[in-house]
């Protein structure tokens, strides 16, 4: 053996590969960029994802993304431009898969574009740039999935489809009124997934004429069951699983209300569509029912309930998912608590921050 030959260099290329994946880019930059013509050969077949979410190491960070443009595939910016000492320009990126962009620049909203991003199949964007996708006459081939944090109603007033967007199958709308969601559905014909916060409406909705025969799966969060969630459910009548979530926790004391579990059933009954499947997490602050008369109400649907009280607020989830009395499984219990009410926290500190 070579006495010149690290015991490193015996590794195949495909170790290599496999060894980088699991490496951010920027340790990859500053720990394996120009070792030796070899790594830097495997470095430039290796597919990266980067996440910018602060200006800490932006001199790192701005070289890693120069140096890595051609190799990264998805690219998260967490952070508003404005809070970053550089400007991080989307031409560069031209084998970019997934991009997740929710405050970009007024540059950055220009450069996505098909000929800019001709890979893109996964996108988290505002509404204003989504509107503009919807809208373009030179579509994105790929595109498929988008995620878009908040719809304002003066971004998707009075829309007209020009015409259709046939590539997106997977939808999220983070903030929507029924009224906007029918207006964007009616650009995305073969839309499979839909996932939404159904914002309280104070408008008459506008129950659409078209219905929407290609939505399999809704996961849909509330804040008003009745008539919403029926004018969803008519609208989508091919809907095979149904992700419901109910949020009513944070309330004065005297107007904490329990959730209805007889309308829920009745509506569930009235329109059953192609439902093979239901899962429920519904937090309240004030609970009226025994679990085995909600159990009774809808056999069907409400069979497999389960009650959890959260601990901080003496609030009570109730949910689908499988939980356990058992004291060598108390500890999944636990967990499951302790992680609804992490995702809870930080969704608030966010809703706050905006």
């Amino acid at each position: 053996m070579n006495n010149d030959t690290s015991f490193l260099e015996l590794f195949p290329d495909e170790l290599f590969l496999e060894l980088f994946s699991f490496i951010k880019p920027i340790d990859l930059y500053c720990g394996f960029v120009n070792l030796n013509q070899r790594i830097n050969n495997i470095l430039n077949d290796t597919h990266l994802c980067m996440h910018i979410i602060n200006d800490v190491e932006h001199e790192v960070d701005q070289a890693c993304m120069i140096y890595f443009a051609r190799q990264i595939i998805y690219l998260a910016i967490d952070c508003h431009f404005s809070t970053l000492s550089y400007d991080i320009s989307l031409r560069s990126f031209v084998n970019l898969r997934s991009l997740h962009l929710p405050l970009p620049s007024v540059n950055q909203c220009l450069e996505i574009t098909p000929n800019n991003l001709p890979y893109l199949t996964n996108l988290t964007i505002n509404d204003k740039i989504f509107k503009s996708i919807l809208c373009n006459l030179d579509p994105f081939p790929y595109l498929s999935t988008c995620c878009i944090p908040r719809v304002y109603p003066r971004n998707f007033s009075l829309m007209e489809p020009s015409q259709l967007c046939l590539t997106i199958r997977s939808l999220n709308l983070c903030s929507c009124s029924m009224n906007h969601l029918f207006d964007i559905l009616s650009y995305l014909p073969n839309l499979n997934y839909l996932e939404i916060v159904v914002l309280p409406n104070k408008e008459i909705i506008r129950q659409p004429d078209i219905k929407h025969n290609n939505i399999s799966h809704l996961k849909v969060k509330l804040r008003k069951l009745d008539p919403d969630l029926e004018i969803l459910l008519k609208s989508m009548p091919n809907i095979y699983r149904l992700e419901f979530l109910w949020h009513q926790a944070r309330q004065d004391y005297h107007e904490r209300k329990s959730f209805n579990f007889k309308r829920f059933s009745d509506i569930l009954e009235k329109n059953p569509g192609s439902l093979k499947r239901i899962d429920i997490d519904i937090h309240v602050s004030k609970y009226d029912y025994d679990i085995d008369s909600i159990h009774n109400l809808n056999l069907q649907w409400f069979s497999s309930l389960n009650k959890l009280l959260i601990f901080s607020d003496d609030s009570v989830l109730i949910t689908t998912q499988r939980l356990s009395s058992n004291p060598q499984e108390k500890l999944i219990t636990d967990l499951l608590q302790s992680s609804y009410m992490t995702e809870r926290n930080a969704r608030f500190k966010r809703i706050k921050n905006l």
